[in-house]
């Protein structure tokens, strides 16, 4: 028992810090270390990475995929884990962000990391963590960004010895 939860918990900190660029926030106040922007000086993310939708976007996984690769891991170590992560815009300054995480086996975790784009690459801000001994988790925050950037949700989803992270799409919030 103690094996797995170091594994799980070893395997949340490489995740992170995989996916944390070296610029991070301390805390929701330093949103201020962002400049406002006017239009003229927005960055702008891969085409690609922008939500077609300007107030909301979303992102849904399972491990392994939906593949024969994905269901045979199922079959063979009887762990599913699938993991939902959203990002909306709430005004001109704050942006809304969900996510949880179900896996078969008890023992979840779901980090919601959002990311601001700017000097050409993501950057990561604080996360908000929760943790359920269950099989799912769910959390719901609202965070206070800077006006003139684009925005998107980077979901850690912990579960049965297995982690994965969803991207949803960028959106501006200005």
């Amino acid at each position: 028992m103690k094996t797995r939860k170091l594994l799980v918990l070893i395997t949340a900190v490489l995740t992170l810090l995989i996916i944390m660029p070296t610029q991070t926030f301390a805390s929701d106040t330093d949103r201020s270390l962002l400049m406002p922007r006017t239009k003229d000086e927005i960055e702008i993310p891969p085409a690609h990475e922008i939500s077609a939708d300007p107030n909301f976007s979303d992102s849904l996984m399972f491990s392994g995929g939906l593949t024969a690769e994905g269901l045979s891991e199922y079959a063979t170590r009887g762990v599913l884990l699938a993991g939902y992560g959203s990002i909306g815009k709430v005004s001109s300054t704050s942006i809304g962000l969900h996510g949880n995480t179900f896996c078969s086996v008890k023992g979840v975790t779901v980090t919601l990391i959002p990311q601001a784009y700017y000097n050409g690459r993501w950057n990561s801000m604080t996360g908000n963590a929760n943790t359920s001994s269950g099989t799912f988790v769910d959390l719901t925050v609202t965070r206070n960004v800077t006006s003139g950037y684009y925005y998107r949700l980077a979901g850690v989803h912990i579960g049965g010895g297995t982690s994965m992270t969803t991207y949803t799409g960028a959106m501006l919030i200005d």
